[in-house]
């Protein structure tokens, strides 16, 4: 009877330290996984502002006239399409 309490106080010692293990491993993996989690809310900051500098609309105005050459309209201008299929300029 003291051999069977001696070999059930040896696997459960073994089962703890296994367990133990367990524990170690995980709380390591929780560790890297807090520090990727914090690092990824880092650039979704960095990526939130480059996105509001990118579409500010001076930004855009400055892209579309010295990337594209476009201008801003000095007066409503509109084609109009007529039965015969041409096309008038007019301004208002």
């Amino acid at each position: 009877m003291l051999v069977l309490g001696f070999g059930l106080a040896a696997v459960l010692a073994v089962l703890l330290l296994l367990m133990q293990a367990k524990l170690t491993i995980l709380s390591v993996e929780t560790a890297q996984l807090e520090k990727e989690h914090t690092q990824l809310e880092q650039r979704r900051d960095r990526l939130e502002i480059d996105y509001a500098v990118a579409f500010r609309p001076q930004r855009l105005d400055d892209y579309a006239s010295d990337e594209l050459g476009m201008v801003k309209p000095k007066q409503e201008q509109y084609i109009e399409m007529n039965n015969g299929n041409q096309a008038e300029h007019k301004t208002r």
